[in-house]
């Protein structure tokens, strides 16, 4: 999660062309996700909230846990799904302007820039239903499965998100372009209508 809102924020300080150099805070970046996490860590442990469970920790379902569960986790993914909205808002908005523009360097950097906004949408596409039940369930609602089938299958479904995205580089797409699988003739096809229409 706090990786993806790195990533917004680099997209956001470039778009607003702040002249931030990012290679000079590799430190920060790494201090603020790394930070975050284990102070949200910790939290829950402090307060007991921990429960064991075979091989593994979890949360226990007292009140008490599951009030700790959505400051820790559900309040900063919502936070988080708010920044994400927002900085695609204006690089959506700047997409716009840079396809009006005669600059040709603008225009070439449209296509990075549609890509690079995927990955933290790939974190509210994934989280947003079980972000929903677990509200639902903390507020004492009665189970929907539609809704638990969807926040179990979509939440472990990030890193393959990930790999789609990636994998539509048109650099991907090329060497995917030159296998004879059904997939290869798909990337093909649509590598192909990429260069014939640019925008």
């Amino acid at each position: 999660m706090f990786w993806c809102v790195m990533i917004s924020f680099t997209l956001h300080v470039n778009v607003r062309k702040v002249g931030f150099d990012h290679e000079a805070h590799y430190f920060h970046y790494h201090a603020f996700v790394w930070g975050c996490t284990t102070f949200l860590t910790l939290i829950p442990a402090f307060a007991g909230a921990y429960s064991s469970t075979n091989a593994y920790c979890r949360f226990a379902s007292d009140f008490k846990s599951n009030l700790a569960r959505i400051l820790v986790v559900y309040f900063p993914l919502i936070l988080a799904f708010i920044y994400i909205s927002y900085v695609s808002w204006i690089i959506h908005k700047h997409i716009i302007a840079m396809k009006n523009s005669q600059d040709q360097e603008a225009r070439d950097s449209i296509e990075s820039l549609k890509r690079f906004r995927n990955y933290p949408l790939a974190l509210i596409i994934c989280y947003s239903f079980g972000l929903v039940n677990r509200l639902l369930t903390a507020g004492g609602h009665s189970t929907v499965v539609p809704l638990v089938f969807l926040h179990i299958l979509l939440s472990s479904l990030q890193g393959l998100l990930n790999a789609v995205i990636y994998g539509m580089t048109p650099a991907v797409r090329e060497k995917l372009g030159k296998l004879s699988t059904p997939i290869a003739v798909r990337f093909r096809r649509l590598s192909n209508s990429n260069v014939a229409s640019p925008n």
